[in-house]
């Protein structure tokens, strides 16, 4: 884990505006989940509630489980989940068509992953500001998360009304490809040179 005063203001940027653009396309794919289940993936709406009650049960538990296994090694979990999220939008994209058993594991398990990496994010933030920007820090940190939220609907919204309801898994992707770069060359890879 990199010590309280590594990294500066300037990663402590670097993660709010990642933290900012992977919670817009988060809230962008999530603010429009009972629509693309019930008219892409094909699910009657009598089932949406259970569904999305589901969804907040696997986020609560990936809360729990982030705290309890990942934190530790936060920069390296949150590369991996970051991974994960591409991967998984990309397979919930391709499968929201074609099956509603794949679709439904697909979409729990990105619950689960994108359930733990604003959680990774903000350990990780706590950990590099320098101490006595680290208040200030935690309300940016703060800040950019909401603003992704608000950001988020106002962009699927968009989507929706310009491609369809389908394209909110791209989206969600793309921003996540995204994210995952401004976190790997901002951060991770000047960081990698730093040590040697």
């Amino acid at each position: 884990q990199p010590g309280p005063d590594e990294g500066g203001v300037r990663a402590v940027a670097i993660i709010c505006i990642t933290t900012a653009i992977f919670m817009t396309g988060s809230f962008a794919f999530s603010t429009y989940v009972a629509p693309l289940m019930r008219d892409v993936v094909g699910l009657p709406e009598s089932t949406l509630s259970a569904i999305l009650f589901g969804q907040g049960v696997v986020g609560l538990i990936s809360v729990l489980l982030t705290g309890w296994l990942l934190t530790a090694r936060a920069r390296r979990w949150l590369l991996v989940c970051m991974v994960a999220q591409v991967i998984l939008a990309l397979g919930l994209w391709l499968a929201a068509p074609a099956s509603v058993w794949a679709a439904l594991a697909i979409f729990w398990t990105i619950a689960l992953v994108g359930g733990a990496i604003p959680m990774l994010l903000q350990v990780l933030m706590l950990h590099i500001a320098p101490e006595r920007i680290r208040d200030v820090s935690l309300s940016f940190y703060t800040l950019s998360f909401n603003t992704g939220i608000g950001s988020g609907a106002l962009v699927g919204a968009a989507v929706v009304q310009g491609w369809g309801v389908h394209q909110v898994v791209l989206v969600n992707m793309a921003l996540a490809v995204v994210a995952l770069t401004l976190y790997v060359v901002g951060y991770t890879l000047p960081r990698s040179r730093a040590r040697r």
